[in-house]
């Protein structure tokens, strides 16, 4: 299946993956700077998605789709309540359906905190987007922003 009109995107093997693990396109280790994109919602993060390819294209960034899956403290990490295949392949329609030209990686981790767990993720001083529903009311993807920024990450909240 081609993404865009310049890259391949791997989905043969997607079964056997780890969750945690990324899974890179082919020729995307020599790209200097990196966008995350933290996914929240399918609707808000499709939003973040294409606000990142456009971002991506300009400074020439690879893009970092982090899917923190948080696991009830009633399951084991090792058995979520919903399947990492699942989050795979709603991550991979994502990113096919916002048709992204930039160099992509999906990394599905399996968490009890998505906070915690997202700043154990990002190195210092990351570049995050964030997307979220337009609404009047402090919204969790909200709180998440400005969690990350305390912590001295840029983040670029995109409203859908």
């Amino acid at each position: 299946m081609k993404l865009g009109s310049t890259m391949m995107w791997p989905t043969e093997g997607m079964e056997n993956q780890r969750p945690g693990q990324a899974v890179d396109a082919p020729g995307t280790e020599t790209a200097a700077a990196e966008i995350h994109v933290i996914f929240t919602t399918p609707e808000a993060t499709r939003a973040a998605l294409q606000a990142a390819g456009t971002v991506a294209q300009c400074f020439k960034a690879r893009i970092h789709f982090l899917v923190p899956q948080v696991v009830p403290m009633g399951f084991p990490l090792t058995r979520p309540p919903v399947s990492v295949a699942f989050a795979e392949q709603r991550a991979l329609g994502l990113v096919y359906d916002c048709c992204i030209t930039a160099a992509t990686s999906i990394q599905i981790v399996l968490c009890g905190n998505r906070g915690q767990c997202l700043e154990k993720m990002l190195r210092p001083n990351s570049l995050v987007i964030i997307g979220s529903r337009k609404q009047w009311w402090r919204a969790t993807e909200q709180r998440l922003a400005r969690q990350l920024r305390s912590r001295g990450h840029s983040v670029i909240h995109v409203l859908e």
